[in-house]
């Protein structure tokens, strides 16, 4: 049978819908049909939550399940994929890494090239603000004086950022070492048993799939988790979210506030009086 890729050439693509289609699948992942898992599905609902308007939510959703349509007997895929890509409209609630945590994950040791990989990629990401695919683009001609400069392949915008102790020999480590590259959802497995390694197990409540789950932080983090990291960590600092919006390339701060966890509100001390 037709590739995953190939089906998707075939979609209707009056309007670039095959290509919006591959865009959003490949940000969680899912290149070809073992890509597709129940927890790939909802990475992907969620993924779409964060970063498109409902309708156009919808729109996606029905053009991937009208695909899954024709191939539910030949391959094996979850078979409540309908209900789990139903679209409700939920925003996910979802975890991030603290200061703290970035700096435990960092003093984690790794055994393999992989691991060493993986997780220098996710620590540029999560001290860039960088998508992974921007980050697997870096080399040693990025880093001008103290900053980062690159074009995003989502936007084709120039950015520049100001670059953290370490970023520039994280880039020249994973340059080096292009044999330990890995599928999205290789990558998403190992940075969970890597943060559960560094011992980010961390009771969190989450909203995934319109449904909310309790468990150790380590469980729910994925490569998103890094950009999510970013803007929650600068929101923390008291970083204006304009600039926050810019860093991470954003159309609009409407998009960054969803990538800002606020799972506790910062009262003056005069208002903290009110609950003593």
């Amino acid at each position: 049978m037709k590739s995953l890729q190939k089906t998707i050439d075939g979609l209707n693509n009056d309007g670039g819908a095959g290509v919006t289609l591959r865009k959003h699948l490949s940000a969680v992942g899912i290149y070809e049909w073992e890509d597709i898992t129940r927890s790939s599905l909802y990475d992907l609902k969620d993924h779409l939550a964060e970063t498109l308007a409902p309708n156009s939510q919808k729109t996606v959703m029905a053009n991937f399940k009208s695909i899954l349509h024709r191939v539910i007997e030949e391959i094996d895929i979850p078979s409540d994929y309908e209900k789990i890509l139903a679209a409700k409209g939920n925003k996910p609630l979802k975890t991030y890494l603290t200061e703290e945590d970035l700096a435990r994950l960092d003093a984690t040791p790794t055994h393999t090239n992989r691991q060493e990989f993986i997780k220098n990629v996710f620590l540029i990401c999560a001290y860039t603000g960088l998508r992974v695919g921007d980050a697997l683009n870096l080399s040693a001609e990025n880093v001008v004086g103290n900053s980062l400069h690159y074009i995003a392949q989502k936007t084709h915008k120039p950015g520049a950022i100001p670059l953290k102790s370490g970023v520039s020999e994280r880039i020249k480590w994973i340059c080096d070492h292009p044999e330990a590259r890995c599928t999205r959802t290789y990558y998403n497995r190992a940075i969970k048993r890597l943060c559960k390694k560094a011992g980010l197990t961390e009771d969190v409540l989450v909203l995934k799939g319109g449904k909310e789950k309790r468990g150790p932080k380590w469980m729910f983090v994925s490569s998103h988790t890094a950009r999510i990291s970013t803007a929650t960590c600068l929101d923390r600092r008291g970083v204006a979210i304009g600039d926050i919006c810019q860093l991470l390339q954003h159309s609009s701060v409407t998009t960054t506030e969803r990538y800002i966890v606020r799972d506790h509100i910062e009262l003056s001390e005069e208002a903290m009086k009110f609950f003593a």
